[in-house]
């Protein structure tokens, strides 16, 4: 076999999602489409969050939409560890959003003396 093997998750990264950098504290930020499912942030982010579970809707701008009918530019909104921050907004569309993930925190081993 020849080539680079490539998951399907790397097609909806190509397209829907873009790492911007990392901040000064190291958190790396990305733009992702609103029009992303959130079944396929939840793939690309190796996560699974109980909030989109529970959720008939089916995309991220649909989901923040639902949950925040009043949503628009600028509006922030956290989801289990990450943060989303609408980026625009156009006839009642969010097409992008700024997403970083919370740090884990460091768990500090047991030193017994």
């Amino acid at each position: 076999m020849f080539g680079t093997v490539r998951d399907e998750v790397d097609d909806v990264a190509d397209d829907l999602v873009e790492k911007l950098g990392s901040d000064q504290d190291g958190v790396m930020h990305y733009r992702v489409s609103g029009k992303m499912t959130l079944y396929d942030f939840e793939r690309y982010f190796k996560t699974n969050l109980r909030e989109f579970d529970r959720s008939d809707m089916v995309t991220l701008t649909g989901y923040m939409l639902d949950e925040n009918p009043n949503a628009s530019a600028g509006s922030e909104m956290q989801v289990g560890p990450f943060h989303f921050k609408a980026l625009h907004y156009k006839d009642a569309y969010i097409s992008d959003f700024e997403v970083t993930k919370e740090p884990e925190a460091k768990v500090e081993p047991d030193v017994k003396k």
